[in-house]
């Protein structure tokens, strides 16, 4: 048990000690002047601004208010345009009560200890749409026997059934709290205990004329309400409320705890002396009654409000306690507890006793009740709640302000896709709804890494155009990404949403060598194939051939790749001479989304040698001191590099006639005018012609090198 104390303390300091429940908070009179405060958004066209100031001392935490206002027929029928704002944030709320010229908001706030917040409520916007708020977790057994779990950490069950020995009627008889805070109420212990066949309970009144068999409870089970800030369980006569991240249950009419239990073996009140009710002592009626607490509403005369009565189990350290306020003006506190037989306890605010008239009664609707446990196994957090409760924010609200200057931003299209490293525009319109027209700038926010936006122009009074454009780079992810285009003037903000697509891009793409001869002579036998992109893509690479036919087949995952083909298919087998398609596709891994484009090379695999004919030298012989020279004739088959050198007798380079270059097929001729290399006329005799010539695809044309001969004279 030491460890669950520890344990529910931590929660007591974030939940129930700084997350209270509101009456319905007063509004001073006083009328109250905005503060120059940017409006949150212009579709709203009317707001209230409220001052709220925390009076206990202490900070609160998601402390729920329900706030009144006026709002002349300018909320729609629905309510679905309110909206509470916090500093300039929309928060959760749940619209209570509404007819055709007041509301009633409920809400949760954070405020520091005597501090003064302000808060507005905005309304007046007929397009607006029910917010989507999360709901309070709630799972519920329905009916006169049931039971509701709600936000994970309030257990709430009631049955048809007798109340200690009474007539049976529908009882709150079963209150629990995640004391142990893994979000599962229904592990721990009931604090409502019972007795042997005693049943204990909450409920209206027990006994009157004398005749104990007599009870009111909670009236027939009648549904639940639902809301993001609190659930209700509704009975006939009875309304147990619990709000989000709050252990109290709140009620008006379940003013009457009796309940049968020995282990509650000590009792307390707000001022008062604990006392052991289970040691006989200090008994001040028959059958060793305790009376702890009685008195009359502060308005009759009597004592004053306790703040809090409660007992508590010194074993397991739970203390169940109770707060009431604003009960009828003929009501009162009472408190007593029972130090033998059936161990009696209870805690009442009805001023009635076993003799009095067993009649329907009602609490004022003003009151509040609250039931409440932990296991601190001391009354300092009841203590400090009900210095919270009964010094409760007090409020001021203002004048009903409208929105002078209201202009509206749209977009065509809104949605682009392009591929990373392009950019797009969208032409945007800021268009003049109300007041005089003031300068707007615009922004744009949610871009991508990498990329950058420009307007043209980037300001201008309503009612203007602009041109929007986003420019991305290899860099930029890829993704669908929604760019908010915000317009500002004169402490007005508005804005519309774009859609922008990246997808993947391939930087480079290459094939090298191309053609190529995958015939196993070393030269040019396979073809490299290379690819880089923008991001990592799953990449296919696909050979087609001359029908569309896929004969290989490359995957991978990468940024970039190298293919090596070394001319065979997915077979094992050479392919035939031919081009062949190369087509390149992919996907991004991280987004999902396709390369931006297909991309298609060609290859040609050629391992046919080149032929080269009709190769002659004339005249044969010939005498460069005479200025005559010789034509080396030859004709290509094909398109090839071709290399000519002319040696001496003694096999020595002599001229190189012709440099590595390529010629295309036909019939060439090159003159050599019998000099060398430096220009000189060489000496007479017999002389070698050597001619290289090889395909683009590295065949060489046999014999490799072709010689001819011609005699200088």
């Amino acid at each position: 048990m030491g460890l669950k104390r520890v344990q529910y303390l931590a929660i007591l300091a974030l939940l129930f000690i700084f997350n209270q429940i509101p009456h319905n908070v007063p509004i001073c009179a006083e009328s109250l002047k905005s503060e120059t405060t940017s409006w949150w958004n212009s579709s709203w066209t009317y707001r209230r601004r409220i001052n709220i100031t925390e009076n206990s001392g202490y900070s609160l935490v998601n402390f729920p208010l329900e706030i009144a206002f006026e709002h002349g027929r300018n909320v729609k029928p629905n309510g679905d345009d309110v909206r509470v704002i916090v500093d300039n944030i929309a928060i959760p709320r749940y619209v209570s009560d509404l007819n055709i010229t007041h509301a009633k908001v409920v809400f949760g706030l954070n405020i520091t200890a005597l501090a003064t917040k302000s808060v507005y409520i905005y309304y007046g916007n007929p397009n607006a749409t029910k917010p989507d708020y999360p709901l309070i977790p709630l799972a519920i057994l329905e009916g006169n026997t049931g039971h509701a779990i709600i936000d994970n950490k309030v257990y709430i069950g009631w049955d048809f059934t007798s109340w200690g020995w009474s007539n049976n009627v529908v009882l709150w008889n079963d209150f629990r709290i995640d004391f142990n805070g893994n979000k599962n109420p229904t592990d721990d212990s009931d604090l409502i205990r019972d007795y042997g066949s005693r049943q204990g309970g909450i409920g209206r009144q027990r006994g009157g004329n004398g005749d104990d068999l007599k009870a009111i409870g909670l009236g027939s089970y009648r549904g639940y309400v639902q809301t993001p800030i609190y659930v209700d369980i509704n009975f006939t006569d009875v309304k147990l409320r619990v709000y989000r991240n709050n252990p109290w249950v709140e009620t008006t009419q379940a003013d009457f705890l009796w309940m049968f239990s020995p282990s509650y073996t000590h009792a307390n009140y707000g001022g008062g002396t604990e006392q052991n009710i289970v040691d006989g002592k200090g008994t001040n009626r028959p059958e060793l009654w305790n009376v702890l607490y009685i008195g009359k509403n502060a308005t009759e005369g009597g004592k004053e409000n306790p703040s809090w009565m409660a007992f508590r189990d010194d074993s397991s350290g739970y203390v169940f306690a109770s707060t009431g306020l604003i009960i009828g003006s003929d009501y009162a506190y009472h408190q007593a507890a029972k130090e033998m037989s059936d161990w009696d306890r209870f805690i009442e605010y009805s001023n009635r006793t076993r003799y009095d008239p067993l009649d329907p009664y009602d609490q004022p609707p003003e009151c509040r009740i609250y039931w409440y446990g932990d296991n601190s196994n001391s009354y300092s957090n009841v203590e400090m709640m009900g210095q919270i409760f009964n010094n409760q924010p007090s409020t001021s609200m203002g004048d009903e302000e409208t929105f002078p200057f209201f202009f509206r931003i749209s977009a065509s299209p809104i949605k682009r896709e392009i591929a990373a490293g392009s950019s797009t525009t969208y032409t945007l319109k800021v268009t003049l709804l109300n007041g005089a027209t003031q300068l707007v700038t615009l922004a744009v926010l949610g871009l991508p890494t990498g990329a950058t936006a420009t307007f043209t122009p980037s300001s201008g009074y309503p009612t203007f155009s602009s041109t929007l454009k986003i420019i991305t780079t290899t860099n930029t992810p890829s993704g669908t990404y929604t760019l908010t285009v915000v317009a500002t003037g004169k402490g007005v903000a508005n804005s519309t949403t774009v859609q922008l697509t990246v997808k993947p891009k391939i930087v480079s793409f290459s094939v090298s060598p191309n053609p190529f001869s995958p015939n196993s002579d070393g030269r040019k036998d396979t073809s490299k194939m290379k690819a880089s992109f923008t991001e990592t893509v799953s990449w296919t690479l696909e050979a087609k051939n001359s029908t569309n036919h896929v004969i290989r087949k490359w995957t991978g995952t990468g940024k970039t790749f190298e293919v090596i083909w070394d001319g065979k298919d997915n077979e094992g087998k050479t392919v035939p001479d031919g081009t062949y398609k190369i087509v390149l596709s992919g996907f991004s891994p991280a987004s999902g989304f396709t390369l931006a484009s297909i991309r298609t090379k060609t290859v040609t695999v050629d391992t046919i040698l080149p032929i080269v004919s009709d190769v002659s030298v004339s005249p044969s012989s010939f005498k460069p001191s005479l200025g005559e020279t010789t034509t080396i004739s030859y004709t290509l088959s094909e398109s090839c590099y071709i290399m000519v050198k002319i040696y001496n007798p003694s096999s020595k380079l002599t001229r190189t006639l012709q440099k590595r270059s390529l010629q295309t097929a036909g019939s060439y001729g090159i003159v050599w005018d019998g000099k060398n290399d430096i220009g000189g006329i060489v000496s007479p005799g017999a002389y070698t012609i050597k001619l290289w010539v090889e395909d683009k695809a590295g065949n060489r044309a046999a014999p490799y090198p072709i010689t001819v001969a011609t005699t200088v004279l």
